[in-house]
């Protein structure tokens, strides 16, 4: 966890009420807690998040860029 915390590529976020007020209600609460903690990423840095994931109901929801 160390070297996770150390690295300046990685940010944790806590899951709160604030990621799950943001989960899109389309995908299970899986893929809904990935897109809703992408979707804090973005108001947190201003910035477009893509998801690195082979998750079909994520890419077919069309909410952020998937990479794969």
């Amino acid at each position: 966890m160390q070297t996770i915390a150390a690295d300046p590529r990685i940010t944790i976020f806590p899951l709160d009420v604030f990621v799950v007020a943001g989960m899109p209600g389309n995908l299970d609460i899986h893929d809904a807690l990935i897109v809703a903690t992408a979707f804090a990423a973005q108001k947190l840095f201003a910035e477009e998040i893509a998801i690195l994931t082979r998750a079909e109901l994520i890419t077919a929801s069309r909410l952020l860029p998937v990479v794969w």
